[in-house]
């Protein structure tokens, strides 16, 4: 397949460098011949002038050339590398994008090394990037995977914005061994969850293709006490609704989920493979 470019954006990308440096010495040169025939006269004129405007040619091809958009990437090119989220837009044929989000040590990051068969790492996300895989189906089809810093809110604001699927992990705890329900973690969800959901509307986003809400490390919570782990159901259930009475998803639903469980990473995999 011959790679593309964005011809499109030529136009207002030669505009952009002309404002630039280009645009400087070009305007120089302009301004070195008209002064030539100003002050001066005869030859010396008439070759400060020529100068200025070689010059000035020169600096208009030079920002012809730079502004040429580069050659779009191939995403099979990309399986296994980190792209900035401004880079997605330079991928043909065009890929699916996958937002991860929820508040701090959730488990977004991991389930993303899961998601992405990275097991061994354990390094927490700081800055938005999309992680280019293969979903390893028959045509191969491929996805970009959203991720962000729990506790940078504009970051997760821009993930929930931009992508086509989202998934909002939630828990119980902070902690990835306590089965006790932690209700300040629940008021930090709500929270969180209300900031995106305004965020959403503010910046009338496109609705999703769907919205999974996983309610995470059920490994855990379904060893805290009955009146505990109703109080975590009531939540997600109020939560859930909350999400299905605005515009934000074609669907919203919720899956017990636990990263450290594989028929749940099989399952959530599964759902991207058929995302319909």
């Amino acid at each position: 397949m011959a790679l593309k470019r964005r011809w499109a954006q030529w136009p207002s990308r030669i505009a952009e460098e002309l404002n630039g440096v280009s645009g400087v010495a070009g305007v120089g040169g302009g301004i070195m011949g008209i002064g030539s025939w100003t002050l001066l006269g005869g030859n010396m004129a008439l070759m400060l002038a020529a100068t200025g405007t070689v010059i000035t040619i020169g600096a208009f091809g030079y920002a012809v050339y730079k502004a040429v958009p580069p050659l779009m990437k191939r995403p099979e090119d990309l399986v296994g590398r980190n792209v900035s989220l401004d880079e997605l837009k330079d991928i043909f044929p065009r890929i699916t994008s996958l937002a991860i989000i929820g508040p701090t040590q959730a488990g977004k990051t991991t389930l993303k090394h899961r998601l992405s068969f990275d097991v061994a790492s354990t390094t927490r996300t700081q800055q938005a990037s999309a992680y280019v895989t293969s979903l390893q189906t028959t045509p191969p089809r491929y996805i970009a995977i959203l991720d962000g810093g729990g506790e940078r809110y504009p970051q997760q604001f821009k993930l929930a914005e931009i992508c086509e699927y989202l998934c909002i992990v939630i828990d119980h705890n902070i902690s990835d061994t306590d089965p006790a329900v932690d209700q300040s973690r629940l008021h930090d969800h709500e929270a969180f969850l209300k900031q995106i959901r305004h965020h959403l509307d503010e910046s009338n986003a496109p609705t999703k293709q769907w919205i999974h809400f996983l309610a995470n490390k059920h490994d855990l919570w379904k060893c805290a006490a009955p009146e505990q782990r109703l109080s975590f159901d009531s939540f997600c259930k109020s939560e859930i609704e909350k999400w299905k009475q605005g515009r934000f998803a074609k669907t919203v639903d919720l899956y017990e989920h636990s990263n450290d469980t594989p028929n749940d990473i099989a399952r959530f995999m599964a759902l991207l493979k058929n995302p319909a």
